[in-house]
C-alpha cells in the first residue's frame, strides 16, 4: 500500500514537471492561464484603485467544475526581468475575485487592480509582480497545481490631478498695523482638481481680534482661480510688537475631507512722534506799490523736500493766484501776489493742513503797500542846483574874457 502511494506521488511530480510555458499563455495538463506575461501601460501613482486593462483568463479543461485561488506574489529579486525590480509592496496589486469556480471545459476571466500611493518617489518606475493561479485539490489529489503569470508594471512620469483638490495662498503673508486699524489681505483659491467644485471659505484668528472673509463661498471650474478678501481689525488695546496669526481654510463642498489652509501674520506697531516739518516762504518782508505783483514761493521740508502736499495761501489784502497748489519734487509751490489799490500793511500766509505722517504747519510774510510818489525828490533838486551853478560859472568866465 505504501508502494502505491509512493507511485501516485511520483506520478503527480512527473505531471507537474511536464507543464508547458509559452509566451502567449501558461499551461498545465488540465487548466491554462492566459496570458503568461504582460506589461501594463503607465499607471499613475494616484492613491486610488486603478483597473489594469489586461484580464487573466483561466481555462478549466476538466470534465468537472474546479475551484481556483488567485493572489499576487512578490518575486525574488534575481528572477525579475531585465530593467525591472520587484514591486515594493505586493499589497498594491490585488484581485477582487481571489477565489472562483470555473465550470467544466470552460473559462473565466478575472480583473486585476493596483493602488499605488500618491508619492513623488514612485513616478517613472518599472516593477514586476507575479500572479499565482492555484487549482484547489479535490479529495484524493495530493498536490495543488499552481501557475504564475509575470506582470510588469510601469508608472507614469507625472502625478495626475486629483478629482477634488484645492490650493490656498494669502498676500501679503505679513503686514503691520496700528491699534484700531483694519487691514485687508487677498486670498487666492485655485481648484487644482479635475472636476468643477464649490469651496467654503473660513478665517480664524486669535481671541479678541476681529477677522472676516468675503465672499465665504467660491464656485470654481477645474483649474480656475478665485479671490476673496480677508479683513483683520487690530484691537485698540493691542500691545506693540504683538504678532497675530490668521488661518484661512478652503473646504470642498463635494468632499468635505478635501481642505487646504494658509496663514498670514499681523504685527501691531506703534505710531511715534511725527518727523519735524518746516514750511518757509521766499520773502519774510516785502514792499510793493499799490497794484504791483510779486512771486512768492513756499517750501515744505522735513528730512528732505516733501512733495505732493497741498499748500493753501491767504492774504489780509490783495489777491493770490492760485490760492492753493501741491508741492513739487523740490517741496515748493509758487504763487503771484498782487497788492491792493491802496496803502496798507498786509500779511500773506502759506499753510499745510498736516497728515497722519506730518503735523500741520504755516508761515507768514509781511508786506508794506505804498502809494507812488508825485513830488520832486531832494536828489533832483540838488542835481538842478548843481547844474545851475555850473552854468552860471561858465557864463561869468565868458564875460571876463
Amino acid at each position: 500500500m505504501g508502494t502505491e502511494r509512493f507511485r501516485g506521488a511520483l506520478l503527480s511530480i512527473l505531471v507537474i514537471a511536464s507543464l508547458i510555458l509559452s509566451s502567449g499563455h501558461v499551461a498545465r495538463a488540465q487548466f491554462e492561464v492566459s496570458p503568461g506575461e504582460f506589461t501594463t501601460h503607465p499607471i499613475p501613482p494616484s492613491g486610488s484603485n486603478v483597473k489594469i486593462p489586461q484580464e487573466l483568463s483561466i481555462w478549466n479543461k476538466y470534465n468537472i467544475n474546479r475551484f481556483f485561488s488567485i493572489y499576487a506574489v512578490k518575486p525574488p529579486e534575481n528572477e525579475v526581468g531585465e530593467g525591472f525590480e520587484p514591486i515594493p509592496d505586493i499589497s498594491w496589486l490585488f484581485i477582487l475575485d481571489s477565489f472562483i469556480e470555473v465550470e467544466e471545459n470552460s473559462s473565466k476571466s478575472v480583473e486585476m487592480w493596483v493602488n499605488i500611493p500618491r508619492w513623488e518617489n514612485l513616478l517613472d518606475k518599472r516593477w514586476e509582480a507575479w500572479i499565482s493561479v492555484e487549482r484547489q485539490p479535490r479529495p484524493g489529489e495530493l498536490v495543488a497545481l499552481t501557475l504564475e503569470v509575470k506582470a510588469k508594471i510601469i508608472t507614469t512620469e507625472e502625478l495626475p490631478p486629483l478629482p477634488r483638490s484645492v490650493e490656498v495662498s494669502i498676500s501679503p503673508s505679513s503686514w503691520s498695523g496700528l491699534p484700531g486699524t483694519s487691514l485687508s489681505y487677498t486670498v487666492t483659491v485655485k481648484n487644482t482638481g479635475s472636476i468643477d467644485d464649490t469651496y467654503t471659505l473660513s478665517a480664524v484668528g486669535a481671541e479678541g481680534w476681529s477677522v472676516s472673509i468675503e465672499p465665504t463661498s467660491l464656485i470654481l471650474a477645474a483649474g480656475a482661480t478665485g479671490e476673496a478678501t480677508l479683513s483683520v481689525v487690530v484691537p485698540p488695546d493691542a500691545e506693540e510688537g504683538t504678532v497675530m496669526t490668521t488661518t484661512v481654510s478652503a473646504r470642498s463642498e463635494g468632499d468635505p475631507t478635501v481642505i487646504e489652509t494658509d496663514t498670514c501674520g499681523t504685527i501691531v506697531t506703534f505710531l511715534g512722534p511725527p518727523p519735524p516739518l518746516y514750511l518757509t516762504i521766499s520773502e519774510e518782508n516785502f514792499t510793493l506799490q499799490v497794484g504791483e505783483s510779486r512771486y512768492l514761493t513756499a517750501t515744505l521740508i522735513s528730512d528732505s523736500p516733501v512733495a505732493d502736499k497741498l499748500i493753501t495761501w491767504s492774504a489780509t489784502a490783495g489777491t493770490i493766484a492760485p490760492s492753493s497748489g501741491k508741492t513739487d519734487t523740490a517741496g515748493q509751490v509758487t504763487v503771484v501776489y498782487t497788492a491792493p489799490s491802496y496803502e496798507t500793511y498786509v500779511i500773506v500766509s502759506a499753510s499745510y493742513a498736516g497728515s497722519e505722517q506730518y503735523e500741520p504747519s504755516s508761515v507768514n510774510s509781511y508786506g508794506t503797500i505804498t502809494e507812488p510818489s508825485t513830488g520832486i525828490s531832494m536828489e533832483l533838486v540838488i542835481a538842478i542846483m548843481i547844474g545851475c551853478a555850473i552854468i552860471g560859472a561858465a557864463i561869468l568866465l565868458a564875460k571876463r574874457r
